[in-house]
């Protein structure tokens, strides 16, 4: 029996874990919650006193049997101060019986507070119940109700009078019932149950009871669920997001503390209020106002990506409304906007936006990602049971994680930061996902880009922006989106940087010295959090495995040809400048290391690299290309360059500024040492030294870094080489100086590290000093910040996460977030008029329907005029297709304004005409092409592979 008990007492206490919290939710048994639903305390006014003689019905009907107590808001200290009497509260049923009844001293009563009257009673849920409220002995002053708007609530009151007259009025009033916990209230009894649990079983071993792996089992699933359900406490999905009248923006009107206001002196009418755009997922939301109109002719719109879909009048009579809508699809760029009608007083107290059930699903995803990191070290774990990993490797992969979590904790604020370009990729993301719902894969069109005139995705690498766009489609906030794609991002650069400098040289600590550094240099984060350039950040990825390659073909182990495609492929899939960089070091590599790239087998090395690079990536180049040649854009604004101007002062280099908010540009000072560690030991190494490294790739590091920092130096007079048109071209397209600094600093983190370890001189001191060097490198980390507190004041509802997470895109008035280098030249943003369909003869041309749901596009139409010119609000690319009600493909071309145009039949018959992406034929072969050549390059991979091994 005393062998069992080590293997049932867990087991029991998880058992009786488990039924305890079953008793909770859904059963119910234990505990019990106190659900309330309040009035909304906005726009309120104050009834007539209640007199002697005065009396006040309302009605309600409860939505739940057992109600704790009702309570209203009196005022008592308006006109004439309340000094006697008594207030009477009761309660009678739908027959007119009374069940309860209260008095208390109008002196006790709370100014401007709840009274709460504790009714403690069953009552027929959905049956009307009336309440009477009236005074006696009031000698001087008597209370008064506080009311607001019909559209307060509760959703229990249906109506309210006095003295037997309806008001059109609704008290402020609170209704709280006993009820059973919800699934969110048990979470806090359940983390309570699995502490005491935990508690129990960490007990067991003091007692000696079990040691074994069954305990230790129950112990580790307690801390997963209790880990599980704290992520789910935080939920703010659910919370309204309140915008107070001092935060909105106004076109009229002075300033007033607290709300805004405009008046007949400010203008005329049709100047409006409008609050921040929001990103909504689809779903039922609605908008509450508290208002005050002198005068009729006030109204509210809401605009989702340019179209009108709710537009309604705010009485004067009324001074608190709540507008409910209804999101059909995900919303990129929701405006609320309130317009003046142009006479009297219009005074907005605040706007609040509220979700039907939630606006995300940002905890659900945490608590999944959760689970799955737990599944994951689980899995680890068992396999190093099995294959034992040494202690080194074990540290070098905290050490690259622990690297990853601290390059993305500027993102641990819990908001989302702006940055200089985040609006842009933010919408590539929502295309890509868009795009997935219309059943595109590749995603080439943006189905409600440019007010749902579609705009082109093709024209800039987009690979990874799967996974965020992939997240997305789960109802996961745009925020938390992203931020998964810089945290992985952030990850890969640390394990590929070491993976390809391990390949490089030899040394682990060396190899884990610049994944490091360079995960930890400045101009990434400048990129990512600052700029908010993620092109190029993630490209910054693929530039240690380009290097590696490049190594491996021209010096190296000519096999390792796969890893130069792969950052070259790398580098296609995520930035095009970037690419091009790669392939001009590349180019270079070539010339310097010309004797060794001639030989046969790494000239085979280098044709298989650019092959595969090739192969791999037709399914993004052949759209790219056809599009770029054939699109029509307004390709001048690409070769946009102020490359001289944007140069940077050899001073700050090493600068380590302010990076809140600011574009650090600078290699910083642990860059400058690592080129420092290189010079000293090419200058003092004795030639005799044996090397553990080719002396030649490391040169080739070194001075390629050096020529990048002098290239972006105002000392470099880049517009007398722009003279040259090679050079010319050279510059513009890449545009600013500041581009190269990502690569000097690789090249010359590389080149310090190798320097700093082969170095007789410094590599007994390299531990020391490379942890210095991070030490630097970190400082930059802690100069971001956002607010200190979660909440920025006791009473907010919302955290300033909370509300990151819900601001649209664009993020002003002003955003450009479509650029018009990827438009067709002409298309103008006066021209984006949502589902405005345009008639070359109106008076011959009748429209009866237009209708689009993503890329699919319909016309309905009659016409009595042959020839005459419809235009779709669709903007015209290669690939859309057009049928009529038959079948038979209708004939479309680009109109002058640059939308899908075709010719009407006139024969006044109605003709429904349905617009149609289609993936080319071409576009199609590219990605056969593709999948072919990845699937033969891993069987070509493989085969070397193992004859290497036979070998």
């Amino acid at each position: 029996m005393k062998q069992r008990i080590p293997y049932i007492a867990p087991l029991a206490v998880m058992c009786a874990a488990f039924l305890l919290m079953l008793c909770v939710w859904p059963l119910g048994l234990i505990g019990h919650a106190t659900y309330e639903s309040n009035s909304a305390e906005r726009g309120m006014t104050l009834s007539a006193p209640i007199s002697t003689g005065v009396v006040m019905e309302g009605a309600f009907t409860p939505t739940r049997s057992h109600v704790n107590s009702i309570s209203l808001r009196f005022n008592t200290r308006t006109d004439v101060n309340v000094v006697d009497g008594v207030l009477c509260f009761s309660l009678m049923d739908s027959d007119g019986v009374e069940i309860y009844s209260s008095e208390v001293d109008c002196t006790a009563i709370k100014n401007n507070d709840f009274e709460d009257f504790l009714l403690d009673m069953e009552l027929a849920v959905g049956e009307s119940y009336l309440y009477r409220v009236t005074t006696e002995g009031c000698s001087d002053g008597a209370p008064r109700l506080n009311l607001g708007s019909t559209g307060v609530g509760p959703i229990e009151q249906i109506g309210f009078g006095i003295n037997g007259a309806s008001v059109d009025k609704r008290p402020v009033i609170k209704l709280a019932y006993e009820d059973s916990l919800t699934l969110r209230k048990a979470l806090v009894y359940d983390v309570t149950i699995l502490l005491i649990a935990l508690f129990v079983l960490l007990m067991m071993r003091q007692a000696k009871w079990d040691t074994g792996i069954m305990r230790k089992a129950c112990v580790y699933a307690c801390f997963v669920l209790i880990g599980t359900m704290v992520i789910l406490l935080f939920d703010e999905s659910a919370k309204p997001l309140v915008t107070p009248g001092n935060e909105l923006h106004r076109n009229f009107g002075a300033p007033a503390y607290g709300y805004t206001s405009v008046n007949e002196d400010s203008g005329a009418s049709g100047a409006f209020v409008n609050t921040d755009r929001y990103a909504l997922n689809r779903g039922s939301y609605s908008v509450s106002v508290e208002y005050t109109a002198s005068m009729p002719g006030c109204s509210i719109t809401l605009i989702d990506n340019g179209l009108t879909i709710l537009e309604e009048q705010l009485p004067s009579t009324e001074t608190y409304l709540v507008f409910p809508f209804t999101l059909e699809k995900d919303c990129q760029d929701l405006q609320i906007i309130l317009n003046y009608g142009g006479a009297g007083l219009f005074t907005v107290y605040s706007i609040s936006l509220n979700p039907g059930t939630r606006f995300y699903r940002d905890t659900i995803y945490y608590a999944i990602v959760f689970l799955l990191l737990n599944a994951l070290g689980l899995g680890l774990y068992f396999y190093q049971k099995k294959h034992p990993m040494s202690t080194a490797t074990k540290a070098t992969g905290v050490i690259l994680v622990g690297v990853a979590v601290l390059s993305f904790f500027p993102y641990l604020n819990g908001s989302l930061p702006w940055a200089d370009d985040i609006c842009y990729h933010l919408i590539r993301i929502e295309g890509i996902k868009d795009a997935m719902r219309d059943g595109q894969f590749p995603a080439y069109i943006y189905p409600e880009g440019l007010n749902g005139y579609g705009y082109l995705n093709s024209m800039y690498p987009y690979l990874f922006l799967y996974i965020p766009a992939f997240i997305r489609l789960f109802g996961v906030s745009i925020a938390a989106s992203y931020k998964t794609l810089i945290f992985l991002c952030h990850l890969a650069c640390a394990f590929i940087t070491y993976g390809s400098m391990k390949s490089i040289y030899p040394k682990r600590a060396a190899a884990l010295a610049v994944s490091v550094l360079y995960c930890l240099c400045t101009y990434r984060f400048t990129n990512f959090y600052a700029r908010g350039a993620v092109g190029e950040a993630l490209a910054m990825t693929f530039f240690p495995l380009l290097l590696a390659g490049l190594y491996h073909v021209l010096t190296g182990n000519h096999k390792k040809w796969y890893l130069l495609a792969l950052g070259m492929s790398g580098l296609l899939q995520t930035h095009i400048l970037s690419a091009m960089l790669g392939a001009l070091i590349c180019v270079l590599g070539g010339i310097v290391f010309f004797t060794q790239a001639i030989r046969k087998e790494r000239i085979l090395a280098i044709a298989k690299a650019v092959g595969a690079t090739v192969l791999w990536n037709l399914w993004f180049l052949v759209p790219f290309l056809y599009y770029y040649k054939n699109a029509d854009f307004r390709l001048s604004a690409v070769d946009y360059s102020t490359y001289s101007e944007s140069s940077l002062l050899l001073s700050d280099l090493a600068g380590i500024i302010n990076l809140d908010r600011n574009r650090t540009l600078t290699l910083g000072l642990a860059v400058i040492l690592c080129a420092g560690f290189a010079l000293f030991h090419l200058l003092v190494k004795k030639r005799e030294e044996a090397e553990t490294f080719s002396s030649s790739y490391f040169r080739f590091l070194l001075v390629f870094g050096l020529v990048c920092v002098v290239l972006l130096l105002g000392q470099f007079s880049a517009w007398s080489f722009m003279e040259l048109p090679v050079f010319e071209w050279f510059f513009k397209k890449l545009q600013f100086p500041w581009r190269l600094l990502g690569q000097a600093s690789l090249f010359l983190i590389m080149a310090g590290c190798i320097g700093l370890y082969e170095s007789t001189l410094l590599k007994k001191y390299a531990a020391t000093i490379v942890i210095g060097l991070s030490l630097l490198s970190m400082l930059p980390i802690t100069l971001y910040h956002e607010d200190q507190f979660m909440y920025e004041t006791y009473t907010d509802t919302t955290s300033v996460g909370h509300q990151s997470k819900l601001i649209g895109i664009p993020k002003g008035e002003k955003t450009c977030v479509y650029p018009f280098e990827w438009r067709r030249d002409g298309l103008g943003d006066a021209m984006l008029l949502a589902n405005c369909v345009r008639l070359s003869n109106p008076e011959a041309v009748t429209i009866l329907n237009y209708h689009r749901t993503g890329t699919t596009s319909q016309i309905a139409y009659t016409s009595t005029e042959e020839g005459s010119q419809i235009e779709f609000p669709i903007q015209y690319f290669y690939g859309y297709q057009a049928a009529d009600e038959n079948g038979q493909a209708v004939d479309i071309e680009p109109s002058d304004n640059q939308v899908v145009s075709f010719h009407t039949s006139g024969d006044g018959i109605t003709h429904t005409v349905t617009l149609k992406y289609r993936q080319p034929i071409v576009f199609l072969l590219g990605d056969l092409l593709s999948i072919l050549g990845i699937t033969g390059s891993v069987w070509w991979i493989r085969k070397e592979k193992r004859d290497s091994v036979l070998d």
